[in-house]
């Protein structure tokens, strides 16, 4: 699976939300084998992050490029 697809995917979840494995299987509209390929891809590549409670695994979509930092503003 090369990197268009995987982000085009990634790009249909919502924003700061957690989601079940199975949840997003079915947000993203794939079985439950590619939803885990899209899924470690996105983890990969830093778009997607997971948090663990137990035995339940979530996954929430973050910003990869967020607002620019305090650096990039020029100084007094």
């Amino acid at each position: 699976m090369n990197g268009a697809p995987v982000a085009h995917r990634i790009n249909r979840l919502p924003w700061q939300r957690w989601l079940s494995a199975e949840e997003l299987a079915r947000a993203l509209g794939l079985s439950a084998e590619e939803a885990e390929r899209v899924l470690r891809a996105g983890r990969r590549r830093g778009s997607i992050t997971i948090n663990r409670k137990g035995d339940e695994t979530l996954f929430m979509r973050v910003a990869r490029h967020p607002l620019p930092s305090a650096r990039l503003r020029p100084s007094p």
